[in-house]
């Protein structure tokens, strides 16, 4: 994600990086999300509001730490926008959705 990116064009390529990286945890039934839990073996029903953007702000840290590892500072900062709960909602999540379902 670099600077000559519109803002619209980064909100796109974060959430195509998310949806590959939670590809096999997130599947939808109808307008429902579901993620898988671990620890209890099973699909649980969850919300965009809790458990999605949870979900997604622990990915965005990942990503955040293997930047910063290998060095790449002006990856790890543009990755901190998308800290912000209230963006997750409205920025990411319908494009990841989208592009989960194939549409």
């Amino acid at each position: 994600m670099t600077d000559t990116l519109t803002l619209k064009e980064r909100d796109e390529a974060a959430a195509s990086i998310l949806a590959g990286r939670l590809r096999g945890d997130v599947r939808f039934k109808g307008r429902r999300w579901y993620l898988w839990n671990d620890a209890e073996n099973r699909w649980e029903r969850a919300t965009v509001a809790r458990g999605v953007t949870r979900r997604i702000i622990e990915e965005i840290q990942d990503l955040i730490i293997q930047a910063v590892f290998v060095k790449n500072y002006e990856e790890a900062h543009a990755w901190t926008r998308y800290l912000d709960r209230s963006d997750v909602g409205t920025r990411l999540t319908p494009r990841i959705s989208r592009i989960l379902r194939g549409g």
